[in-house]
């Protein structure tokens, strides 16, 4: 039976945001294709490498109508509907977001009735049906709800070839235009929460450098409260958001600064561990020498079928992993955590002077519907067994356990099955992990002589 005593008070600090899926079999791959080679031209950044199947291109609202109606005009002969050309039939809303992705499960899951995390998110809420969609997607409270201000970032998911494209709208530059560090301040500063979630998107907002700041100094404040209390310093918790967010220097700075504040833990794949330690560039450049002239499509595929690239790209994860102990994880007295995927690849979990090596359980790729938020949903699942008492391997193997089951749903959230609501006395998607046993019978569920037999 796992560890189980009380909820972690929890806050998270996310972007609102909400994905317009459009339906598979409604995309035009051939425009597709052409889109996306017109994408730089229409930023009018000719050198940026043209964006393949599952890469994320921030864009202005504008940016996106300029390359539908402006830099395809040609294409489309000045036709209005040239968005649905592409994209196909409308889409359909749903709540999304990365740390959305995760914390909805999160809070929406309990043991014997009791929630695992008693949590509240901070983000902007504009008066929009954008919001409703994405505030009514978690457990009634969990959202502040005095912060009424800035714009949903919408996100247009296309299925694309064997992977999925996005499109993140940014209004007037950015999804978080507000400045949030005094509500963070206020919630941070007296020590009431144990964990502190934050999103890596929220360093693309005009406000970073502040806020990021503000955390630390909160953060100080927070856990010399915490002491005198008696209780463990807050932890943080971060997503790291995207590649090109890992490749800013002040998001870089920052995480860095907060692990020798406080215990962290950082959830990446292993490109965005790579660039959040400043590694991905020398071995990069080597190990494509030979795919010169090569892009999109073609350069993914000539980096799949080459042994030479998947070694070097192997042995750069290695050489992150040890750079991330010689640098940060010696130079903290606090506990650090690094949870590392690539997809069906090996994971790791980096922590302060040792590392773990996690061979995922292989899917049919003929049973993957949707890509989106498989990432996030790992997150979460590695998370609720930690909180749950299980060790990292063993969270590892949730975390895998979540990552398909979004895998292969539309949404990019654990959808859980309507029967049965509970499972084994765990509510909500920790029952995923008593389906896949990684979790025995709660106590509740044996004092009741619960039968699994009775689930069918």
């Amino acid at each position: 039976m796992t560890d189980f005593k009380q909820p972690k008070k929890v806050l998270a600090y996310l972007n609102t945001v909400v994905d317009y899926i459009y339906p598979k079999d409604g995309v035009n791959e051939e425009l597709m294709e052409k889109f996306h080679h017109e994408i730089p031209r229409a930023k009018k950044n000719p050198e940026m490498e043209v964006p393949r199947s599952d890469d994320t291109t921030p864009m202005l609202q504008s940016e996106l109508n300029t390359s539908v109606k402006g830099a395809l005009s040609d294409m489309f002969n000045g036709q209005a509907n040239a968005q649905e050309l592409i994209f196909g039939r409308a889409s359909r809303k749903a709540a999304g977001g990365s740390l959305g992705n995760t914390m909805a499960p999160l809070l929406g899951s309990s043991v014997d009735g009791m929630p695992v995390i008693d949590g509240k998110i901070l983000t902007n809420l504009p008066e929009t049906e954008d919001a409703e969609i994405s505030t009514e997607s978690y457990p009634d409270g969990a959202v502040l709800d005095y912060v009424r201000q800035g714009e949903c970032l919408t996100v247009h998911v296309v299925p694309y070839h064997d992977g999925r494209s996005q499109f993140p709208t940014l209004h007037d530059g950015n999804p978080s235009n507000t400045n949030m560090s005094p509500y963070l301040f206020k919630e941070l500063k007296d020590g009431f929460y144990d964990e502190f979630f934050i999103e890596g998107f929220t360093a693309a907002g005009p406000h970073f450098e502040h806020e990021a700041q503000t955390i630390l100094t909160a953060i100080t404040s927070a856990n010399m409260i915490r002491e005198r209390l008696g209780k463990e310093p807050m932890k943080l918790v971060i997503t790291a958001g995207a590649q090109f967010i890992c490749e800013n220097p002040a998001y870089r700075k920052f995480v860095e600064d907060v692990t020798k504040v406080t215990p962290v833990r950082i959830h990446a794949n292993t490109g965005e561990f790579r660039r959040l330690l400043d590694n991905d560039e020398d071995w990069r450049k080597e190990a494509q020498k030979g795919f010169t002239g090569l892009k999109g499509r073609a350069l993914e595929a000539a980096k799949k079928a080459s042994k030479e690239y998947r070694a070097a790209k192997t042995q750069a994860n290695l050489d992150t992993i040890q750079k991330a102990m010689s640098t940060w994880g010696m130079a903290t007295k606090h506990a650090l955590e690094f949870v590392v995927t690539d997809g069906g690849n090996d994971g790791y979990v980096v922590n302060n002077d040792n590392y773990l090596v996690v061979t995922p359980e292989p899917l049919d790729p003929s049973t993957i519907v949707n890509k989106v938020g498989a990432g996030d949903a790992f997150m979460a699942g590695y998370t609720l067994a930690v909180e749950l008492g299980l060790d990292q391997e063993q969270a590892m193997k949730a975390g895998g356990v979540f990552a398909r089951h979004v895998l292969q749903q539309e949404d990019a959230r654990p959808v859980m099955p309507s029967r049965p609501n509970s499972m084994y006395g765990y509510g909500g998607a920790a029952g995923l992990l008593a389906l896949h046993g990684l979790v025995a019978p709660s106590a509740g569920a044996q004092a009741q002589r619960f039968s699994p037999e009775a689930f069918g």
